[in-house]
């Protein structure tokens, strides 16, 4: 796999929570309600479907570097893209191409006949991508990518293309519940200027 650039990030804000993080364990039989008294429902659930696991040292995991976060992004391939409308949230499942040359996340998405996704877009001026995977109380990453939206159009260039297709994650067009002919495929970009990312390790 070919190294990520990510010297060409002056101009980007990293963000950090700058609160402190608790030290704290997982234990199946911390089923406690607010005022006290055990919530039985959750407290049996637990004991039948989890083993005792204990979180890492600092419950919030530790700051990722930037290097970190462009592999990771690079490396992933597939997120939630967040919109607006109207004070509405919107949440999408995507799939991405990270450009680590122009700090963007470039984005090859579909729409179907009077698509929600299209008309949330079209009132979303700033957005963000949420990359993360979980494989165990000690094992995650999470990344928050934020940033300006924009159509691209029809002539992207043919690396950027290729880029895309390099580490995107394909679908098939099925998944829109309508024929591949009435599918429109649109190239947008996610233009990072703010970025936050956290792992476990």
């Amino acid at each position: 796999m070919a190294p990520v650039d990510v010297s060409r990030r002056s101009d980007r804000v990293r963000v950090s929570s700058g609160r402190h993080a608790p030290t704290w364990t997982y234990r199946p039989d911390s089923s406690l309600e607010s005022d006290g008294t055990r919530n039985a429902r959750t407290d049996d659930r637990q004991r039948r479907n989890r083993p005792n696991q204990t979180m890492t040292e600092n419950g919030y995991g530790t700051e990722m570097s930037d290097d970190e976060i462009g592999r990771y992004l690079y490396e992933r391939g597939v997120g939630v893209l967040s919109l607006a409308r109207e004070e509405v949230a919107y949440g999408i499942p995507v799939s991405y191409g990270y450009d680590g040359d122009h700090d963007r996340c470039l984005l090859d998405l579909g729409f179907g006949p009077e698509s929600k996704k299209e008309r949330f877009l079209e009132t979303t001026r700033r957005s963000c991508l949420t990359v993360y995977e979980w494989q165990s109380p000690t094992d995650w990453h999470s990344v928050v990518a934020t940033g300006d939206v924009n159509e691209l159009g029809d002539d992207i260039a043919y690396d950027l293309e290729e880029r895309y297709y390099e580490h995107a994650r394909d679908v098939e067009l099925s998944v829109f519940g309508v024929p591949p002919e009435d599918v429109d495929l649109q190239w947008y970009e996610l233009s990072i200027d703010e970025v936050s990312g956290r792992t476990s390790r």
